[in-house]
């Protein structure tokens, strides 16, 4: 990606658009919806904003936490002195998501 070309950095963002939209693009299709329903300006507003603070949000938080270096470095480090511990609590957060899932 350091060697695209514009226009190659647009087409993959338009791919990326692509197969994500199915994923995020539900709540705006539902908040258009509710609009047109029911004209209700500010709730279609509202139910916009909360979106975006449950979902956008975090994803700028990402964004800032990706590029700091140095506490990349020290999640990397914590990451290799942690991973049994990760991969056994994981695994065990699976199994109770299975039997809840089951049970429902």
């Amino acid at each position: 990606m350091n060697k695209a070309s514009l226009p190659a950095v647009f087409l993959l963002g338009v791919l990326v658009g692509l197969c994500e939209f199915p994923c995020t693009g539900g709540p705006y299709l539902m908040v258009l919806g509710l609009l047109h329903d029911q004209r209700t300006y500010f709730s279609g507003v509202g139910y916009l904003l909360l979106y975006n603070i449950i979902f956008i949000l975090p994803l700028i938080v990402i964004l800032f936490i990706a590029s700091d270096n140095a506490l990349l470095q020290k999640v990397s480090a914590w990451k290799k002195s942690e991973t049994k511990h990760m991969r056994f609590w994981g695994g065990i957060a699976m199994v109770v998501l299975g039997i809840i899932i089951l049970l429902l």
